[in-house]
């Protein structure tokens, strides 16, 4: 019998554009926190600690971007209850550090939240046009990704996300992820470069790597089978 699996979505967008990847394989959900029925925390370790009362004994945890992170963190603190993390999209560090320079810089990401917190409506079609830069098909995806998209949380909740994104590292945390880990990244993703994925498959102990050719920060949505082929095997 598999084990459970719960799928943590992303910053701002929830479960809409999940949703079918998370169908396919029989996913339960974790919401971010302030998401839907998920109590807001504003501090990550607590999110973190959260997420890892939350799950069943031996759940594989399957991240995109942000929601990668939290559940990285939880196979860090807690790898004799987190069966397997399957990483789409995701980093150790979404920003650039000394001797990390595969991310935005702080001064970029700056930016964005105080656009987001002066007019987030109008910023959310840029942000996702922006990510999915290096699809065949970016304009459809986008049309597609802001159409399932989940009504947005609080300003306060969607600000405390960038700010985790802003000061989260979990590079010295990776050796430490003795659970299996499969990362996923499309080749083309211009918000967390491809090499970021990569680096967290060859770090931890019992790494997996998976890119996705022509493929951006969303890759489930048009290679939704390759995925979920792997994530099964993975999982079984």
């Amino acid at each position: 019998m598999n084990p459970p699996i719960t799928l943590i979505p992303g910053w701002r967008l929830g479960r809409g554009p999940l949703a079918p990847l998370a169908n396919a394989l029989g996913a339960e959900w974790y919401d971010l926190p302030g998401y839907r029925e998920t109590p807001f925390t504003a501090d990550f370790a607590d999110a973190v600690t959260r997420l890892i009362a939350t799950v069943l004994p031996g759940t594989v945890l399957v991240g995109w971007s942000l929601g990668a992170m939290i559940a990285l963190a939880a196979a860090a603190r807690a790898p004799q209850h987190i069966g397997g993390v399957v990483v789409i999209s995701g980093t150790p560090s979404f920003v650039t550090r000394d001797g990390w320079s595969h991310g935005l810089t702080p001064e970029a990401l700056a930016e964005f939240r105080a656009a987001i917190a002066e007019d987030e409506p109008a910023m959310l079609p840029r942000f996702v046009g922006g990510f999915n830069r290096g699809e065949p098909e970016s304009k459809t995806l986008t049309a597609e990704i802001l159409a399932t998209a989940d009504p947005a949380p609080s300003l306060e909740i969607l600000l405390a996300g960038l700010d985790w994104l802003a000061t989260v590292d979990l590079r010295a945390e990776l050796p430490s992820i003795t659970t299996p880990v499969l990362v996923i990244h499309g080749e083309n993703d211009p918000l967390i470069p491809c090499a970021a994925g990569e680096a967290i498959a060859q770090t931890v102990p019992h790494g997996k790597w998976l890119p996705i050719p022509n493929a951006a920060h969303a890759p489930f949505l048009r290679h939704q089978a390759a995925i979920v082929t792997a994530v099964s095997r993975f999982v079984s």
